[in-house]
């Protein structure tokens, strides 16, 4: 079974789980954190769940999705992170695959929801596809043939 590692990066929590390649999610975690964060203290509490996931599962991949807009070849976020303003300090994808030895992107959160809909969700049967996540902010993502717009 193959299993990976998914991060959700919001305002108020670090939302964390292994998902198996069916879509199954095998365990998850949501801690806390609030939006003046050091960088250092969320890459701790990072650190501390991806280890424990990664210890019981052996994944093979780390998805991160952030809110705010991203360099997809560095990982960094770019102009501001609305979420947590630490997290412009470093690049989550660089630093967790150096720290775990597999490889670790980056990408928009609403992105990433979106695919996994598409994948194994409400948006199995369809070529396009649109989500709207209202959380702590509202972000949007439209799929066209599994293709980001």
């Amino acid at each position: 079974m193959t299993v990976a590692i998914g991060v959700d990066i919001g305002g108020t929590a670090i939302k964390i789980g292994a998902v198996d390649d069916h879509g199954k999610l095998l365990e998850s975690e949501r801690i806390a954190v609030y939006r003046e964060i050091p960088f250092a203290d969320f890459l701790a509490l990072l650190y501390g769940a991806t280890d424990k996931l990664m210890a019981r599962h052996k994944a093979i991949a780390i998805g991160i999705g952030v809110p705010g807009v991203h360099n997809t070849e560095t990982g960094m976020l770019t102009g501001r992170c609305p979420a947590i303003q630490s997290l412009m300090e470093g690049s989550l994808s660089e630093i967790l695959g150096k720290r775990f030895g597999v490889p670790a992107q980056v990408g928009k959160d609403a992105v990433g929801a979106t695919y996994g809909e598409m994948r194994h969700g409400a948006g199995r049967n369809y070529q396009r596809f649109a989500l709207f996540p209202v959380r702590t902010a509202i972000g949007d993502s439209f799929l066209k043939d599994h293709k980001s717009l």
